[in-house]
């Protein structure tokens, strides 16, 4: 799933890619009750990665049929693209 989701600076090159790795337990109507940075990025972009997390929409899990809530382990990409030359 793509979402475009505001980034709070222009970071330096060295700084215009990463992941932000989340733990995230779903409930029972398939949105996050608690998101939690398992590996920061810094530079705001963690902040960024859980509200783009807090969009997210899923079909609930279930169990024999029965919604059950769910830890899932989750990967957020930022990266810019190179500027114009």
């Amino acid at each position: 799933m793509t979402l475009r989701q505001t980034i709070p600076k222009r970071p330096t090159r060295r700084e215009s890619k990463g992941r932000s790795f989340c733990i995230s337990l779903w409930g029972l109507m398939a949105v996050p009750i608690i998101i939690r940075i398992d590996r920061p990025l810094g530079y705001g972009l963690d902040e960024e990665a859980i509200k783009a997390v807090q969009k997210w929409k899923f079909v609930p899990a279930t169990n024999n049929g029965v919604p059950v809530a769910v830890a899932v382990n989750l990967e957020v990409t930022f990266h810019y693209p190179d500027p114009p030359p």
